[in-house]
């Protein structure tokens, strides 16, 4: 193994690398001046674990050993699913979340320091290397979103730099061997057959889309930054769709900062909106399109469950306040994605006693880690009653209240 990270140093530098993360012992093997940066944690935040004592301790010995040129500070311990959701820290953590360790690292060694993990957006790394905490910031996700960030603030345009919301799609993808698609940036990993410049367009067209979502928005900002006459029709009252819903719990706050931006683009780019507007064919044809987008998104699918239609309630119901259900509450999820979890975690916070019930062998499952690991620990903390491998087959009334009829989906 020695052997075979030895010369992968060595070839770095004539593939053109800069430098190379490493543990040890292969100073030996790459040209004097040739950088070598270790990564390490220096706190766990886990019993038993690394402590900070432990961490500035384990970083003065590579410090002395002259092996290192850079020391890359992390935290969390990611050998347990809530561990990799604190070292690869979403929406749910604070921004820079380890920066502060990292400083600790930095003046106990007197090496530079850099430190990637939950650094979103440049204000905070500002912060962070002009409060002397680190040297050097990574942003992979903050470049996953906006791969033209460095540019465009070297140009004066820091308002045009799509944010990194922290939603954690890239990052859980990646973790299950998917691609580094973004949840905010539809053309990052689809670079082949999605351009990022759009480029001017060879004609004006004036061009009406209905829905002010994130598809919508989207749509809007393109044509309009291709230089098209836009106008959006929103049958509610602000621009988010279901992400405004989304953003209803503490932690998921920050995926509205997806369209605020793309609103905040949309006005700067001179989009026309009409809120309040429930869009009917006349309402479209008055403007005389040249084209027409439908962005309405979809609706809630209430599944085939007697009863459901009548009696039940949709997680956009909850999540706007339509509706505030009190007592006992059954939130039942097919879907395996967050929308479940997050109305159990809504409707517990108001003080419902909430059972979350899931057709799947656990609730989430197509949440990635670092999503799934804190709706669990929300989830548990607010004493959310949590049923797998069950199935609503019906809903009716009984005494004043609505019963449920739940089968186990692998019998029994």
């Amino acid at each position: 193994m020695m052997c075979q990270l030895s010369q992968a140093a060595r070839r770095c530098p004539d593939g053109g690398l800069d430098g190379v993360e490493v543990l040890d012992a292969i100073r030996s093997a790459v040209r004097d001046g040739f950088l070598i940066s270790l990564r390490f944690t220096a706190n766990e935040f886990i019993e038993g674990g690394i402590t900070e004592e432990d961490g500035i301790a384990i970083a003065k010995i590579h410090a002395a050993s002259g092996l290192v040129d850079c020391l890359n500070v992390s935290g969390a311990a990611n050998w347990t699913k809530a561990g990799v959701a604190e070292t690869v820290p979403s929406m749910a953590f604070p921004a820079g979340r380890f920066a502060e360790l990292a400083g600790k690292v930095r003046r106990a060694t007197g090496l530079p320091v850099l430190h990637a993990a939950g650094v979103g957006d440049l204000a905070t790394a500002n912060f962070a290397v002009s409060e002397g905490h680190v040297d050097l910031i990574g942003m992979t996700r903050a470049q996953i979103a906006g791969p033209h960030m460095v540019r465009k603030h070297l140009d004066g345009k820091d308002e045009e730099i799509r944010p990194s919301v922290g939603a954690g799609y890239c990052i859980d993808r990646i973790l299950r061997g998917g691609d580094g698609l973004c949840l905010h940036n539809a053309a990052t990993g689809r670079e082949t057959v999605l351009s990022y410049n759009t480029g001017t367009a060879p004609g004006r067209l004036k061009i009406v889309i209905t829905g002010a979502g994130p598809a919508g928005l989207e749509a809007a900002r393109l044509c309009a930054g291709r230089g098209h006459s836009v106008t959006v029709l929103e049958a509610q009252s602000d621009p988010g769709g279901q992400v405004a819903y989304a953003a209803r719990i503490p932690w998921r706050q920050n995926i509205i900062g997806i369209t605020r931006w793309l609103y905040a683009r949309c006005e700067a780019l001179g989009v026309s909106f009409r809120f309040n507007t429930y869009a009917e064919t006349e309402d479209i044809l008055q403007l005389s399109p040249d084209v027409v987008i439908l962005a309405t998104g979809g609706m809630p699918e209430m599944g085939p469950i007697s009863g459901g239609e009548a009696l039940g309630h949709s997680v956009w119901e909850i999540l706007s306040g339509e509706v505030a259900p009190k007592g006992e509450v059954l939130v039942y999820d097919e879907t395996g994605g967050q929308s479940g979890p997050t109305a159990a975690e809504f409707l517990a916070a108001a003080g419902a006693r909430v059972t979350l019930m899931t057709p799947d062998r656990m609730i989430a499952e197509d949440a990635g880690v670092t999503n799934h690991a804190i709706h669990l620990r929300n989830l548990y903390a607010g004493g959310v009653d949590i049923w797998p491998d069950k199935r609503l087959a019906s809903l009716q009334r009984s005494d004043g209240r609505i019963s449920a009829t739940v089968i186990t989906e692998y019998g029994g």
